[in-house]
């Protein structure tokens, strides 16, 4: 089975999409599949990491230089380009054979770019969480939870499409997997935390989060991760060589290993707020674009994790007093953990196996 996985990553788009996409890929890859991924050659792009973990990578080179300084601004300038980017991704397709499946997990495409690579693929799957815009599909997942779930995508895909909504079927990577049944006791205490804003934070939030608990008259252990395209790093790795109880760490494989010893994390949303909920860690969260206040909205009411509000609004003196209002209060922690635990089935109920079964369908009707 031949499966072509679109989706970027960069400075600005950050890490989110091709991680989720390789979580995938390794199950796919788990039973036979040939799997490929096509990505715009964008600055701080994770090619290299993709290379790395055993799969190959085509590029589609940028037709122009993109001015944008935001994620949001930077998505509107890549739907301009939608004609362009179904051009080249079908130039690279027609260079194999047809692939049985196409993955496309991107913010800037819709069912205008999937009826023009249709032609080259036996089924699309479509990886959304915003239900903004229509899509030619076989598969749709969504993995976030929303309350108007089961009418999200009304209209918006074709009747014959399956949807695959809700946290049941999360692209839980196998490292998280391994905790299923030894997660951490979490009683309130909180001596350990975990930084983590992303794979590439260019507003540098993790410094702010630093600064924060360095006002802290308190012993604590300081587990700070960064992506390796993150543009702060050095500065980052400087603060935490000089700061007892901080530990830097760089585009690691075992965050979940830290997400279970951690006591409490501060980061951002996205996909790892579905990570820390399936290891029932408490979060203090940061918004850092668009598309995570939405999600963030959706999942407030439910007492999972305390919403800061939007990174630029956020200073470092208020984390400092959130920090010192868990640090008095165990209990609230503790429910915190257990309002996240409860979002997430103890069992991801889409696993390899899953996957297998329902990739190999159409495969051989």
């Amino acid at each position: 089975m031949k499966v072509a996985i679109r989706v970027d990553s960069s400075d600005l788009l950050g890490s989110g999409h091709v991680m989720r996409c390789l979580t995938l890929a390794d199950m796919l890859s788990s039973f036979g599949a040939v799997v490929r991924f096509i990505c715009l050659n964008l600055p701080g792009n994770l090619s290299d990491y993709v290379l790395g973990r055993g799969f190959h990578v085509d590029h589609i080179e940028p037709r122009r230089r993109y001015a944008s300084s935001n994620q949001e601004e930077l998505l509107a300038e890549l739907r301009l380009d939608e004609d362009y980017d179904s051009e080249q991704t079908l130039s690279l397709l027609e260079r194999h054979p047809l692939h049985d499946w196409i993955i496309v997990d991107h913010y800037a495409l819709d069912e205008r770019w999937e009826q023009r690579v249709r032609k080259r693929t036996s089924g699309i799957l479509v990886i959304d969480d915003l239900a903004d815009r229509a899509h030619d599909c076989d598969l749709l997942l969504d993995q976030n939870f929303h309350y108007d779930m089961k009418s999200r995508y009304a209209g918006l895909v074709p009747d014959n499409c399956l949807l695959l909504l809700g946290p049941e079927f999360l692209l839980l990577r196998e490292e998280f997997r391994e905790f299923e049944g030894r997660r951490k006791n979490r009683d309130g205490t909180l001596s350990r935390l975990l930084i983590f804003f992303g794979g590439s934070d260019v507003s540098n939030e993790t410094e702010k989060a630093l600064q924060a608990i360095r006002l802290l008259d308190r012993d604590l252990h300081v587990d700070v991760v960064v992506g390796a395209s993150n543009p702060h790093q050095e500065r980052i790795r400087a603060i935490c060589d000089s700061t007892a109880g901080m530990v830097f760490h760089c585009q690691i494989d075992y965050m979940a290993e830290l997400m279970n010893e951690a006591d409490l994390a501060i980061g951002a949303g996205g996909a790892t707020t579905w990570e820390r909920c399936y290891l029932g860690l408490p979060a203090l969260i940061l918004i850092l674009t668009e598309n995570q206040r939405i999600g963030i909205r959706q999942l407030e009411p439910t007492g999972a994790f305390v919403n800061l509000g939007d990174c630029l609004q956020v200073s470092q003196e208020q984390i400092r007093r959130h920090l010192e209002r868990l640090l008095d209060s165990p209990q609230l922690l503790k429910e915190l953990s257990e309002k996240a635990s409860a979002l997430v089935p103890s069992k991801i109920v889409y696993g390899t196996a899953e996957w297998r079964r329902l990739f190999k369908k159409e495969e051989s009707e």
